[in-house]
């Protein structure tokens, strides 16, 4: 929640979700937030190699759900050596500098910047059929969607 509040403070608003069990997935809330072309970040302080981030990813592809981004922080497959908790987290960018870090880095490899996200947004709308976005636009699957994701702020698309 911390690292949420800092990247709010800079434009990159997140969905923060508790997962607090692995078994069974919550189908429902995969299929809300893991629509293609989006950006999932999972957190988890138990290794990546067959855990919490694994286990949607692999979900996302039995559910049929494609072209998902998806990136991981957790404890690499290897030795992690004793020492104090905070220590620990913050080696494997497990305290919120570390996740805002990470975050950063991800969306600016994926984007640039949030406003050449922006204008990646409005490229790929011009390119979408005017019948796709009035059918994605009564779904809620619109740029109105993308807006309330990336800024925060809900803006209504005015009809044409």
């Amino acid at each position: 929640m911390e690292a949420a509040e800092i990247l709010a403070k800079e434009n990159i608003n997140v969905a923060v979700i508790n997962g607090r069990f692995i078994k069974p997935l919550d189908d429902e809330l995969i299929v809300k937030y893991c629509q293609p072309y989006s950006n999932v970040i999972t957190v988890e302080e138990g290794s990546l190699a067959g855990g919490y981030g694994s286990a949607i990813m692999e979900r996302c592809e039995q559910l049929g759900i494609r072209d998902i981004h998806f990136h991981r922080i957790g404890i690499p497959d290897e030795y992690v050596h004793h020492g104090a908790q905070d220590v620990l987290r913050a080696q494997h960018d497990l305290h919120a500098e570390g996740i805002v870090k990470r975050v950063r880095e991800f969306v600016g490899k994926r984007f640039g910047t949030v406003g050449e996200l922006a204008d990646m947004i409005v490229a790929l709308g011009n390119q979408i059929p005017e019948e796709d976005l009035i059918r994605m636009h009564a779904k809620g699957k619109d740029s109105d969607h993308i807006d309330e994701f990336v800024y925060g702020k809900p803006q209504r698309a005015t009809a044409k």
